[in-house]
């Protein structure tokens, strides 16, 4: 597990989940948070209803191992 190189980082938004099932469906990148924010912005203003920005936190490449089993 490796923190995500600044060429990686991305940003997405989705429809916040309203319930424990709900199941987010991001579809497009952007590539600074300032324009994903833009975005959720005008989703909800669109739509009337609450947008999350989402960000990759860790980046996980198949000679990964799990090492450690707490959450961070």
């Amino acid at each position: 597990m490796a923190a995500p190189l600044p060429e990686e980082t991305f940003w997405m938004i989705c429809q916040k989940p309203m319930h424990p099932n709900a199941q987010p469906s991001p579809k497009k990148r952007y590539l600074s948070y300032l324009a994903a924010k833009r975005a959720a912005i005008e989703m909800a203003s669109n739509t009337g209803r609450d947008f999350a920005v989402l960000t990759c936190t860790d980046v996980f490449r198949p000679t990964d191992r799990l090492n450690d089993h707490g959450l961070f």
